[in-house]
């Protein structure tokens, strides 16, 4: 279990994660023996699911089965594990040396305060989910419909960006290959060039195109097909002006 891991799990108090945690894993229940690298019962990520990120990412090696892993996984909480792990030489004095006293407590402690150089929004922007093993962190954003450039710049290129480390990456996953994303300024750890008729998904780009990396979302299927709110006028005319009545009509994603 690694120093970064560790300090990771410490900022990880997703409502989600809690709730599907206690629904669940059951110690009892055979199926949750599994053991996550804080040594925690828990489900760990599926064999295929591990590795068609470790061939979307072109890792040398397999990813753990008990690599720890995160929903809605906040950047500033990113930041700030990465930032700790980098100055923190054991894990034990994590709270020592680095967690400030109660917001009443006095005196105030300087030496536990950090100038914000700009990486930090105090904001909800997150990365929907995170796994890491070892020095390893993989950030996985989906998206079932279609990818929101302004979106994804703000995360790669407004700060994501300002993190350089080798073992860190980024990866999208959607039902279809992410053809319309602009990568432009994203980070180096974040693309792969088309080389050679791979990624086999953006073989029909130009050699040297930066793509990002991307693995297949397999979205459940509703019988009948998936439905969805839209806004309309008292005649049912569909439009995103209308907010005074709603209907329901079929969803295309």
């Amino acid at each position: 279990m690694s120093k970064l891991v560790q300090i990771l799990d410490r900022f990880n108090r997703k409502e989600r994660f809690c709730l599907l945690s206690d629904a669940l894993i059951d110690p009892a229940d055979e199926l949750t023996k599994a053991v996550d690298t804080i040594g925690r019962p828990f489900r760990p990520l599926n064999q295929r699911f591990r590795s068609n990120l470790k061939d979307a990412l072109e890792l040398k090696s397999e990813i753990p089965e008990g690599s720890w892993w995160a929903f809605d996984y906040h950047l500033d909480w990113l930041f700030a594990a990465l930032e700790i792990a980098h100055k923190c030489s054991q894990v034990e004095e994590l709270d020592r040396k680095f967690v400030a006293p109660p917001r009443r407590q006095q005196p105030r402690d300087r030496s536990k305060v950090y100038s914000n150089d700009g990486r930090f929004k105090f904001n909800i922007e997150d990365c929907d989910l995170i796994v890491a093993y070892d020095d390893n962190i993989i950030l996985v954003e989906a998206k079932v419909g279609f990818w929101d450039n302004s979106q994804l710049q703000s995360k790669l290129v407004g700060r994501l960006g300002r993190i350089d480390r080798n073992n860190l990456h980024y990866v999208l996953a959607s039902p279809k290959p992410p053809v319309n994303v602009i990568t432009d300024g994203w980070p180096k750890w974040a693309v792969t060039e088309v080389a050679d008729g791979k990624p086999t998904w953006a073989a029909n780009k130009d050699e040297g195109t930066k793509v990002p990396f991307w693995i297949e979302l397999n979205k459940p299927q509703a019988a009948d097909g998936w439905l969805k709110v839209s806004r309309c006028d008292e005649d049912g005319e569909i439009g995103e002006t209308y907010r005074t009545h709603w209907c329901v009509t079929r969803a295309t994603a």
